[in-house]
């Protein structure tokens, strides 16, 4: 059973959330949140800009890490979702000179600014998942890390 404090603070923390828009889901997938920051940038970007921001999401991210949890998501996973995409292509569907449709998988990798928008959409979309308590974090020997955990936005705590 929780104390009245506690309860209380429980409750501070939601209506805070729900003021802010957020809802903190440790369950919440990188897909799910991706799908949730295009609805929310939807009417602040242009038409056109958002097109190809969903096209980015759907072909190249999703498929690949859209099912890893949000709050387990890490830099090697970034890393080796934009290394995949700067050396495999989707296949495509050519008709063969008999008539019929075949798949064809292209060699070589998107090109080097495919593979930047790629991580451009994914970081802005992460920028915003820091308000659900995932927060990108650069340590002092220069790497990259995730930081999880209820901690405060500002908090100065060192992450690693």
């Amino acid at each position: 059973m929780q104390t009245r404090p506690t309860r209380w603070a429980a409750f501070k923390k939601a209506s805070r959330s729900i003021e802010l828009g957020v809802v903190t889901d440790e369950r919440l997938t990188v897909g799910k949140w991706l799908d949730r920051w295009l609805a929310e940038v939807k009417g602040s970007i242009a038409v056109a800009t958002h097109d190809n921001y969903s096209t980015l999401v759907k072909l190249h991210i999703t498929p690949i890490i859209g099912r890893k949890l949000l709050a387990k998501l890490s830099p090697d996973d970034v890393s080796k979702l934009l290394r995949l995409k700067s050396t495999q292509r989707l296949p495509r569907k050519k008709r063969a000179p008999d008539g019929k449709i075949v798949e064809v998988v292209p060699e070589g990798g998107y090109s080097p600014r495919t593979v930047q928008l790629i991580r451009t959409v994914l970081v802005e979309a992460l920028k915003l998942a820091g308000a659900v308590g995932c927060t990108y974090r650069r340590n002092r020997g220069g790497a990259h890390r995730w930081a999880t955990g209820s901690r405060q936005r500002g908090s100065h705590a060192h992450t690693g």
